[in-house]
């Protein structure tokens, strides 16, 4: 990786039997989590400023060019 900044997404396919109300990504240095997940060691999340199903993006800014990362899509719906 060479930017600063890189643009990330995902797709919502489904909403279960509640209505999607965040979707976004969490992002980490693999290193020091390989497995991001809201709340965990190292993770940055970033939401996507929009609802519901279909594909979306987020901006992940303030990496350091030549460091790995790893990121997961994620949404949040009324069941949760």
């Amino acid at each position: 990786m060479t930017a600063t900044t890189a643009t990330l997404g995902g797709n919502v396919t489904s909403q279960g039997s509640a209505s999607v109300t965040e979707r976004g990504v969490v992002y980490s240095l693999t290193a020091t989590n390989a497995t991001p997940a809201i709340g965990g060691t190292g993770v940055t999340q970033v939401a996507a400023g929009t609802a519901g199903t279909g594909v979306f993006t987020a901006a992940a800014a303030g990496l350091t060019p030549g460091a790995s990362y790893s990121f997961r899509a994620y949404a949040i719906n009324g069941d949760t």
